[in-house]
């Protein structure tokens, strides 16, 4: 394979002018090799051999950041206060078909530089004994790894509905999963001081407070599994160019888990269940439970015994949530459902940029209703109603509002109201939350690509600026 590598380098700039705090980041610098195959044939002869479907990659990053005020930053005294850090990446996966099974190995190692290391210890300060730390020069690295294999298929059911003119059949798609991770102990890093009232030693790592990250951990070995489902409903269609139409009754229905053998106690986690489907193509029902395995005692404090033991019961409902949402927009009212007159495929970074608005449409507008509930606390239940959209005023103008009502609390929740304009391929966005605790207003212009987002600028003002005058 050939080497084809990427690398990216630039600059970050972030300061708060009400309280002059800045975070300057000069340089970054990231270096990714794409995946390849290094026991793949030149020559494609048939079916490949599992050792041709491994794939490595790699990838490094280097980070020089400082977090001071501007005040030291422009007087220079905050140039020795830089820290510096680098990782190294070499992921290592492959899938190997076994029957029905998938099979996924995987490996993935990670090294870390610094140029300072941390040292600390108790010092006799004006008669009393202050803990400090210190900057230890000098280079030193660090790695831990993690390996793991993962398992899944894919299982079908299917109830035909032989003498129903309207409903064909109705299938059903399970796919389990279960995999074990395994990382190893990592305390090459691990430094102790002595606590001068008990004397006895505390543990810390140098690489605590690196900005790239601290490989220590101790052992684990953990078993991960879960289930999802969906169900779909194949129907007679009425329209004469398609023969049948395809329902889904049930998006998904999951639950997961893991469970770590090496583990002091505790080894099982929560179970989290979660569900979802769409009704009349409008109207999105999500849900999402916990389920804790272990029971508590009369302190409500969570103990090394199942509740199957104590209790009688598989486990405790720890938390639930349910949310109702319905969107619209003008083509919901349209005969044509076929031909979207707003409707333009964009590329696909817009999709992820969360503050990307699209002018395209001309309004939208979305309610939803969310129940949370919590059995395990004074209040249980708490329930809102919100409602949020947008308007296009002109081609590069658009203004948007949200805002609901806590039916428990009886008040207005969160408002806030947006001005968007378009710039070709920038935005620029104003937000204004009026009253409450969050009272504020922030100015943005970034581009509109997914991929150039650190030029983004903010102007931010909050209430606690507002009511100080600044």
């Amino acid at each position: 394979d050939k080497f084809n590598f990427n690398l990216n380098v630039g600059a970050g700039h972030r300061q708060n002018t009400s309280t002059n705090a800045i975070s300057v980041t000069l340089p970054t610098v990231n270096l990714g090799l794409a995946r390849l195959n290094p026991f793949a044939m030149k020559k494609n002869l048939g079916k490949k051999k599992w050792f041709e479907k491994i794939g490595v990659s790699y990838n490094t990053s280097f980070e020089n950041r400082v977090n001071t005020t501007d005040t030291l930053l422009f007087e220079g005294k905050a140039w020795d206060e830089f820290k510096m850090g680098m990782t190294h990446n070499i992921p290592v996966s492959t899938n190997i078909k076994v029957g029905y099974f998938t099979l996924s190995p995987n490996f993935n190692y990670t090294d870390y530089w610094y140029l300072e290391t941390l040292e600390r210890s108790f010092q006799n300060v004006n008669g009393e004994d202050t803990l400090i730390d210190r900057k230890k020069n000098g280079f030193r690295r660090a790695g831990n790894w993690n390996a793991g294999m993962g398992v899944n298929t894919r299982v079908f059911g299917t109830l035909q509905f032989g003498k129903s003119k309207k409903l064909v059949a109705l299938r059903h798609v399970m796919t389990p999963n279960i995999g074990f991770t395994y990382r190893p102990e990592s305390n090459s890093l691990i430094q102790t001081y002595s606590d001068t009232m008990t004397g006895l030693p505390i543990e810390y790592s140098e690489f605590e407070g690196g900005i790239k990250g601290d490989p220590t951990g101790s052992e684990s070995g953990s078993l991960n599994f879960g289930l999802n489902n969906n169900l779909e409903l194949k129907t007679v269609s009425k329209d004469s160019g398609v023969k049948y139409n395809y329902i889904k009754i049930l998006e998904n229905l999951s639950a997961s888990g893991n469970y770590n053998f090496l583990a002091d106690s505790l080894k099982l986690s929560n179970i989290g269940v979660n569900a979802r489907t769409t009704l009349f193509k409008k109207l999105g029902i999500s849900g999402r439970m916990n389920y804790a395995p272990y029971a508590r005692d009369t302190n409500k404090r969570t103990i090394n015994k199942f509740e199957w033991n104590e209790n009688g019961r598989i486990a405790r409902l720890t938390s639930a949530q349910l949310l109702f949402n319905v969107s619209l927009s003008p083509d919901d009212f349209k005969k044509d459902k076929e031909e979207s007159k707003y409707y333009k495929p964009l590329p696909y970074y817009y999709y992820y940029n969360i503050n990307f608005v699209d002018f395209n449409v001309p309004w939208s507008l979305n309610f939803d209703y969310n129940m949370d509930f919590r059995p395990e606390n004074e209040t249980k239940i708490e329930q809102t109603i919100g409602f949020r959209g947008d308007i296009k005023l002109t081609e590069n103008w658009k203004i948007g509002y949200s805002s609901g009502y806590s039916i428990d609390k009886k008040q207005i929740a969160l408002t806030k109201f947006d001005i968007h304009r378009s710039l070709h391929c920038w935005q620029f966005s104003f937000s204004w939350i009026p009253t409450g605790l969050y009272q504020s207003f922030t100015v943005s212009i970034f581009p509109k690509s997914q991929q150039l987002q650190e030029l983004k600028l903010n102007k931010r003002k909050s209430f606690v600026d507002l009511n100080a005058g600044l």
